[in-house]
Order: C-alpha cells, then sequence, then structure tokens
C-alpha cells in the first residue's frame, strides 16, 4: 500500500465493492480519492433576489382548512400591505402544502416565515413534528413539487440561506 497507485486502487476497488454488493475489506490509504462520500448534487438552485414563496407542508394531523383561516388573518393583520395569496393543494398521500406569496426576495420570505412561526395564533394547538414552514423560489418550487423531498430542500434551504 506505500505505491503510487495505492490511493487510486484503494478507490477503484471501494467503488466496486459499493457497486457489486462486495464484502472486501478495504484498508485506509492516505490521499485515497474516496475517502470521504461526496454530496450528491443538489437539484436545487439558490437565488436569494428572485420572487419567493412561504411553504408549510403539513402532515394529515393538521386541518387545513382552519390553519387556512388562521394564515389569511394573520397576513391581513401583520402583512397586509404585501397582499399575499394563500393557496392548498395535496402534496401526497399524507401532506398537504400551503403556499403563502409572492414575496420579492428570500430574506422577505424568510422574515414572514419566523413572523409566523412565533405566532400562536397561527400554529397554535399543532404540534411542530406535524408540520414544516420553509421559503422557496419559484424556480425550485415545481422540483420540490415532483421530488416531494422536505427533508432534502431543508438541507439545501439551511445550507444556502445565509442571514445578514
Amino acid at each position: 500500500p506505500t505505491s503510487a497507485v495505492a490511493p487510486t486502487a484503494a478507490a477503484i476497488l471501494r467503488s466496486m465493492n459499493k457497486e457489486f454488493n462486495m464484502t472486501i475489506d478495504i484498508p485506509e490509504i492516505a490521499g485515497d480519492t474516496l475517502d470521504k462520500e461526496k454530496e450528491p448534487a443538489s437539484p436545487y438552485i439558490f437565488a436569494g433576489e428572485t420572487m419567493h414563496l412561504v411553504m408549510v407542508v403539513a402532515n394529515d394531523k393538521v386541518r387545513i382548512d382552519p390553519l387556512k383561516i388562521r394564515m389569511s388573518d394573520f397576513t391581513m393583520r401583520d402583512f397586509k400591505s404585501a397582499q399575499l395569496m394563500i393557496k392548498s393543494l395535496v402534496l401526497d398521500s399524507k401532506n398537504t402544502l400551503v403556499t403563502i406569496g409572492n414575496f420579492a426576495t428570500a430574506a422577505q420570505a424568510d422574515d414572514f416565515c419566523i413572523a409566523v412561526k412565533a405566532s400562536d395564533y397561527v400554529f397554535g394547538g399543532i404540534s411542530p413534528a406535524d408540520y414544516t414552514t420553509i421559503p422557496i423560489s419559484l424556480t425550485n418550487y415545481p422540483i420540490f413539487y415532483r421530488l416531494k423531498n422536505i427533508s432534502e430542500y431543508e438541507k439545501f434551504w439551511n445550507k444556502n440561506f445565509k442571514k445578514e
């Protein structure tokens, strides 16, 4: 394992091990190109200065119509000048997607997200485990709707959005 090709050979063996479900024990070699698993590229693109929505992904324990009414009351009271629209649609068999928008930037959508999460009126009586609230750009929205992977999108958002 001291040869100059050892790291490359280890990487090839590790790749074959993974691809063909082999159980070969491959020792750690300094300089191994596959030492760390590479994170797969995100299908999402961060564009902070584009139009955004706020998504509330609620599971089947949440009553959507009362949530939308409380959300509408909240936006009329605290964000009246923004003239926000609230819509809902079924995301999958267990989740409903409520969107609030449109916001001119990611920062404005994030500010709304923070305010609505802090409101006992909107989410009072609903367990935080039963919903997720997060901003999304209009560009990423169709990708999210197609993939329906909430945790993947949350990871993308938390990695890319930097609050100033």
